[in-house]
């Protein structure tokens, strides 16, 4: 297991992913962000490292790319376990960006925030 901890954020047609390496004293820091857009039509993979070097810059324009966002996920996974020898993040994390009307800033989803959304 790496310490890494990998972040989505899922949309209609696109999936952003950042991935964070456990870091130094300052806390974890980012090593790759990307993401693959306009799925289910052409899309565009588009991942680069902290320092902006582009690891991947993909283009499927006649639809033989990633069709869904599952085929999308796996695609993700591959070409970063590709990068990283042995890779398997310590966590993952999903962005959910409506919180209704109890929350209205970033908030852990527990058991609490559970038994609010019935």
């Amino acid at each position: 297991m790496s310490g890494d901890v990998l972040v989505i954020n899922a949309g209609s047609s696109s999936i952003k992913i950042s991935l964070f390496g456990p870091g130094g004293a300052d806390g974890p820091e980012l090593e790759i962000a990307g993401m693959v857009e306009g799925i289910g039509t052409a899309p565009r993979a588009i991942i680069r490292r902290a320092s902006k070097e582009v690891l991947i810059d993909q283009r499927w324009p006649n639809r033989d790319g990633p069709h869904d966002h599952d085929q999308t996920m796996a695609y993700i996974i591959r070409v970063l376990a590709e990068r990283r020898a042995g890779w398997k993040p310590a966590g993952v994390g999903h962005r959910v960006v409506h919180g209704g009307v109890l929350y209205r800033e970033p908030t852990v989803i527990d058991a609490t925030v559970r038994a609010n959304a019935q």
